[in-house]
């Protein structure tokens, strides 16, 4: 029997983050220098040096030497599907939001397995925010409508979807779209209707679980926790007066340019590895950051810690 690989869609940063986070480091201040969730005191790890980060290279360099890998993501498309080359992909969840799917035209052929991980990470929060112009005549018909668009399913439907039986038929309660609608399904992406997104209403395509969006739900919540009960439980002040803000700052802006040197040199790593080039290995990459006084942010982390110890 032909032996099929994956040829997934690796993106090399999110994988040596996810790696990281899988074994126990998280970002309570900066990605170059993680904390663990073990640590009984601030404590900081210049992430090349860590075991895990070497860990996390030698397995995507195995799992690229033997074909598993595309060799550039960048290049990466929707048609490798349509094409029959590519058995499974590793995706975020949040790309297969109703607003975000690239197999649209593909239901009857792939299915969806939503996975995450089992290990403890910090809860990513992030607004998104409504303008409305002061030109506005009447602006709290504005607000009328988020009121509206978020009553209902209906309502949800009519704005999200369109009208039943013209631009979509439901089949127990999974979506489908009309040809038309297929055809101007990527336009939408770019009108704001992400910002619309209520998973309490969103249709399931018929390649999705029945119970996706309570998955997609209960991953979010799953194992997480808020980085300011972590600060609160290493005795880190997460809040700041405006002379000790004022201090960070100042103290920051002597070891940004270093940061961001730090920050050049270990992206440009990834990019290589995205490139499907394993030249320069971790040790290699220690060697190009120590050149950055990496030394001197580090002392800035812990100065940063000492000024918020309770």
């Amino acid at each position: 029997m032909k032996r099929v690989y994956f040829r997934d869609n690796v993106d090399t940063r999110e994988f040596f983050d996810a790696y990281m986070k899988g074994n126990g480091y998280y970002s309570l201040f900066d990605i170059l220098f993680p904390s663990r969730w073990d640590d009984k005191q601030p404590t900081f790890y210049r992430i090349d040096k860590t075991y895990e980060f070497g860990q996390a290279y030698r397995l995507l360099k195995d799992l690229a030497g033997k074909g598993c890998i595309v060799s550039d993501p960048s290049v990466y498309s929707k048609y490798r599907y349509s094409l029959g080359n590519l058995a499974s992909e590793l995706r975020d969840m949040k790309e297969y939001s109703i607003w975000n799917l690239s197999l649209v035209d593909l239901q009857e052929e792939y299915v969806v397995f939503p996975l995450f991980m089992d290990s403890t990470h910090t809860l990513e929060v992030s607004n998104s925010f409504l303008g409305v112009s002061k030109y506005s005549k009447h602006p709290e018909r504005v607000l009328m409508f988020i009121e509206w668009l978020h009553y209902s399913q209906e309502a949800y439907n009519l704005f999200m979807y369109g009208i039943k039986d013209r631009n979509y038929i439901l089949e127990d309660g999974k979506i489908a779209f009309t040809s038309e609608i297929k055809r101007n399904y990527y336009i939408a992406n770019w009108l704001g209707a992400p910002y619309f997104a209520d998973m309490r209403y969103e249709r399931n395509f018929a390649f999705l679980p029945d119970n996706f969006n309570q998955l997609y739900i209960d991953a979010a919540f799953k194992n997480v926790k808020p980085v300011r009960d972590e600060m609160a439980r290493l005795g880190l002040n997460p809040e700041l007066s405006k002379e000790t803000s004022d201090r960070i700052d100042k103290e920051y802006e002597k070891v940004s340019d270093i940061r961001n040197a730090m920050m050049d040199i270990l992206y440009d790593f990834y990019s290589r590895i995205d490139q499907g080039n394993f030249d320069t290995t971790p040790e290699m990459l220690t060697a190009e950051l120590d050149g950055t006084g990496a030394e001197k942010y580090l002392d800035f982390l812990e100065y940063w810690a000492e000024l918020r110890m309770k």
